[in-house]
């Protein structure tokens, strides 16, 4: 096994953190298709991979945007 710098590592750990962000905003694209730079600004600002998970498979099921908003702000 290679050695991993642990500058290596906090690399990867931010490119797996910004794919989760990524995946959240194009499920509410998808979904809502317009979203807000704020909120963009919200969901670019997590850094909780968990937490991201979790938005993912909500933006997938959620009911409406607002109701996404209000799942954002009780989680931060």
């Amino acid at each position: 096994m290679p050695y991993v710098t642990s500058f290596e590592r906090l690399a990867r750990q931010e490119g797996i953190l910004q794919k989760g962000r990524e995946g959240v905003i194009e499920v509410l694209e998808v979904r809502f298709e317009v979203l807000s730079s704020d909120l963009i600004e919200k969901i670019n600002q997590i850094e909780d991979l968990e937490l991201l998970k979790t938005l993912h498979r909500q933006g997938i099921t959620i009911g409406s945007l607002d109701e996404f908003q209000e799942l954002l702000e009780s989680s931060s």
